[in-house]
C-alpha cells in the first residue's frame, strides 16, 4: 500500500488535534502541563508506540527482503521520541506532586510500583505461552516481554527519585542525586550492553523534574521567543533523527539532542493549542497496560513471534489489517487491565491508610 504512510499519518494527527483549541494571539494555555492534557498527549503517544512497534516488525530497513513489506517506513525511526515524553512527562509528575501534594512520598511504592508490576506480570503469561507454542528458546527472562525495558526503566527512576528527596532535604542535592543515577542507569545499560532503546532518552526524566522545579521562569522565558524556537526545533529533531542512523557518538548526540528538541516542541505546541478529546482522554488512561499488551498482538500476527525462526501461524499479510488488528484487540486487552489495577491501587491504598492512623 503505497500511501498507507500517508493514511496512517494523517489519522494519528487527525486523533490528536480533534476537538482541539488553538489560543489567540496573546493568549497561552494554562493547562499546558496540566494532569489532564499530558494524560491526552500520553494517549496520543500510546498510539503511536503501537504504530512504531507494527512498523518494526513490517517495514523497518534492517528487516531481510522476504520479511519487509512497505507502508509503515515512516515510523521506524520515531519511538524513542515518544519514550522521551513519557520520561519527561513521569519526572514532571513526581516533582508536581512533591511540590504540590502533603507527604507525597508517604506510600510511594504502593502508589507507583503497583500499577507497574500488575500490569507487566498480568501480561508476561502470554509471552511465555507464545514462546512455548512457537518453541522459542533462549531468550534471557528480561526480554520475555519485548517492550517490558521501560517499566524496569521507570520502576529503576522511581527508586532513584525517592531515594534522593526522601533523604535529602535539599532539593539540588536530591536533584543531583537524581542525575547520578541516571548517568549511573546508562551505564549499566551499556557495560550490560542492553540496546540503545534502554537509555538513549532516560535524560528527560531529570530534564522533568528540572522543568518542574522551574516551571514558572521557565514558560515565561517561552513565552518571550515562542515563534523563534520552534523553528529550530523542527530542523534539530530532524536532524537528529538522520544521525541516529549512524553509529557511535554521532548517533548518541543524534538521539539526545532530537529528544529533548522534541519535548521541546511539543510544550510549544501545547502553550498554544489546548489538545482534548474523547479519544485521547480513553487512550491516556490506560498508557501503560496498552503498552504492555499490544506486544502480545503484534507478535502474534506479524510474520515470526519475537523470535526470528518462529512463524506465525496467525500471520496478518495485509500491513493496514495488522495495525487495526493489533490497536484493536490490544485496546480490548489493555481496557479491562486497566480497571483491575486502578481498584487493585485504590484497594491497597485504603488499607494502607486505615492502617496507619
Amino acid at each position: 500500500m503505497p500511501y498507507l504512510n500517508w493514511i496512517v499519518l494523517a489519522l494519528w494527527l487527525i486523533m490528536l488535534f480533534a476537538g482541539a483549541k488553538v489560543m489567540k494571539r496573546g493568549q497561552w494555555n494554562g493547562e499546558a502541563l496540566s494532569f489532564s492534557h499530558t494524560k491526552a498527549i500520553l494517549g496520543f503517544c500510546a498510539i503511536g508506540v503501537i504504530i512504531h512497534h507494527c512498523a518494526e516488525k513490517t517495514s523497518a530497513y534492517w528487516l531481510p527482503s522476504y520479511a519487509y513489506t512497505p507502508g509503515l517506513e515512516w515510523f521506524t525511526d520515531m519511538g524513542f521520541l515518544l519514550v522521551a515524553l513519557f520520561f519527561f512527562y513521569s519526572g514532571y509528575g513526581l516533582y508536581q506532586s512533591l511540590k504540590t501534594k502533603k507527604n507525597s512520598l508517604q506510600f510511594f511504592f504502593a502508589k507507583r510500583y503497583t500499577p507497574l508490576i500488575f500490569a507487566y506480570f498480568a501480561t508476561l503469561p502470554f509471552f511465555i505461552l507464545l514462546m512455548k507454542i512457537y518453541k522459542v528458546r533462549g531468550i534471557h527472562p528480561l526480554f520475555w516481554s519485548p517492550h517490558s525495558w521501560y517499566i524496569f526503566a521507570i520502576l529503576y527512576f522511581y527508586l532513584v527519585f525517592w531515594l534522593g528527596f526522601r533523604f535529602f532535604k535539599n532539593e539540588n542535592t536530591a536533584i543531583l542525586i537524581c542525575t547520578l543515577g541516571t548517568v549511573a542507569w546508562i551505564l549499566i545499560c551499556i557495560i550490560m550492553d542492553l540496546g540503545l532503546w534502554w537509555h538513549n532518552t532516560c535524560h528527560l526524566f531529570v530534564i522533568g523534574i528540572v522543568f518542574s522545579k522551574y516551571e514558572k521562569k521557565i514558560l515565561s522565558a517561552l513565552r518571550k521567543i515562542f515563534f523563534i524556537l520552534i523553528p529550530p526545533c523542527v530542523i534539530l529533531t530532524a536532524a537528529g533523527l538522520l544521525m541516529s542512523r549512524y553509529i557511535g557518538l554521532i548517533m548518541m548526540l543524534g538521539y539526545m539532542m532530537s529528544s529533548v528538541t522534541f519535548v521541546l516542541l511539543i510544550i510549544l505546541i501545547s502553550m498554544k493549542v489546548k489538545i482534548g478529546n474523547p479519544v485521547l482522554r480513553f487512550y491516556g488512561k490506560m498508557t501503560l497496560e496498552l503498552y504492555l499488551a499490544h506486544g502480545i498482538f503484534s507478535e502474534l500476527f506479524s510474520r515470526n513471534v519475537i523470535a526470528e525462526y518462529a512463524i506465525s501461524k496467525c500471520h496478518i499479510k495485509n500491513i493496514a489489517l495488522y495495525l487495526v488488528t493489533v490497536i484493536v484487540c490490544g485496546t480490548l486487552a489493555a481496557y479491562p487491565l486497566s480497571i483491575i489495577n486502578q481498584r487493585i491501587k485504590k484497594s491497597l491504598l485504603n488499607r494502607l491508610t486505615r492502617d496507619h492512623r
